[in-house]
């Protein structure tokens, strides 16, 4: 299952310590995340704030869970976890949605 992942570091966050907690948070993810099965597909900074976004694969939240709350960063960010789902089958869904809701009575 595929997840967005955004995280956005708190203006309050401990400036003083946030150096050493960015930089075990990019060495724990340069190594990987051992045998777990979550993948980081993708991730990017964003222009002009201080977090940033990833297409996350995991099995399930429950696995994705344990992975975000043991991030160095963890209790000094704000997270937001959205749930993905494939746009060709959506669509697909919601174009036959949209075809029963339409259907006179």
């Amino acid at each position: 299952m595929k997840f967005l992942v955004e995280t956005e570091v708190f203006a309050e966050a401990p400036v003083d310590r946030l150096k050493d907690l960015i930089t075990a948070q990019l060495a724990r993810r340069s190594k990987g995340y051992g045998e777990s099965p979550v993948k980081v597909e993708a991730a990017y900074g964003v222009l002009g704030r201080r977090g940033a976004v990833a297409i996350v694969d995991a099995p399930d939240a429950d696995t994705l869970q344990a992975i975000l709350v043991n991030a160095p960063l963890f209790h000094f960010e704000r997270m937001v976890v959205t749930p993905l789902v494939d746009l060709p089958s959506s669509l697909k869904l919601m174009a036959e949605a949209a075809e029963k809701v339409s259907k006179p009575l």
